[in-house]
């Protein structure tokens, strides 16, 4: 049996595809959310996608907060299906110290396994924005939270990625990399 879970947060990034591609939300508009395999400034990136009216195909208006982005991701994977739409049409400030605008947007998840739900949840709900310094990656305890495999000979967890297990951690060189 599927369970809900529903939550609130911004897609970052609307400075800059309100200009670059001309996104103009609406309250209900419904998002698409897509794992992206190279995103540059996030190796867990999720895009917010959006049909428009004379583009061909989704095409993306924002992007999840890293700091949900890896868990988000990894559902995902899992079978997380997401239900996502504009709550509010005007932009806020993000929280980021390098700044930027970010549309509020209404999340819910719906999870054949209560479980890895709960998991989710309760990640959703510890969540902090780290404002500078260093980004721990956790995908591996994340993964094993949620019953994944991994092979830790080679660092595979199951997915197309290029990205490995191992990379505990980075250090945020710049604010300006978490424009995602």
């Amino acid at each position: 049996m599927a369970e809900n879970f529903e939550f609130y947060t911004g897609l970052r990034g609307y400075h800059v595809y309100s200009n670059t591609v001309g996104w103009k939300p609406y309250v209900q508009e419904k998002i698409a959310l897509k794992r992206e395999h190279n995103n540059i400034h996030d190796k867990f990136a999720v895009a917010g996608k959006v049909s428009m009216r004379g583009k061909i195909g989704l095409i993306v208006v924002g992007h999840v907060p890293r700091e949900l982005s890896r868990f988000i991701w990894y559902s995902i994977q899992e079978g997380a299906k997401y239900d996502v739409e504009v709550h509010k049409k005007k932009s806020m400030a993000s929280p980021l110290l390098q700044g930027g605008l970010e549309i509020p947007i209404k999340v819910s998840v719906t999870w054949d396994c209560p479980d890895k739900l709960s998991i989710l949840v309760a990640k959703v709900k510890e969540v902090e924005y780290p404002m500078i310094g260093e980004y721990i990656d956790n995908s591996k305890e994340i993964l094993q939270e949620l019953g994944v495999e991994i092979d830790e000979e080679n660092g595979d967890y199951g997915d197309e990625s290029d990205c490995s297990v191992d990379d505990i951690a980075f250090k945020m060189d710049s604010v300006n990399d978490d424009k995602a």
